[in-house]
């Protein structure tokens, strides 16, 4: 049985930066909601392609750390300019 590598969500910049463009546009209960139902969306999608769960969890860690580091880039960059 081959094993399958889920790709580096830290390479899917695209996907980042569209989750932190949401997050930046809505705030409290809908940014959890949005939140919940995107990464369940790629956490779905990540079990029907046969991704073992213990990679899912590391894709998603990696996603989270991504995000924080995209939101920390766009904060400075206001601070900087505002």
């Amino acid at each position: 049985m081959a094993k399958v590598i889920p790709f580096p969500i830290r390479a899917r910049q695209d996907l980042i930066r569209s989750m932190v463009d949401g997050l930046e546009c809505i705030h409290g209960a809908a940014a959890n909601a949005f939140w919940r139902q995107r990464i369940g969306e790629i956490v779905s999608d990540m079990k029907a392609k046969g991704i073992e769960v213990d990679a899912i969890g590391r894709a998603i860690h990696d996603l989270q750390h991504g995000i924080h580091a995209e939101l920390q880039k766009r904060a400075l960059a206001q601070g900087a300019t505002g």
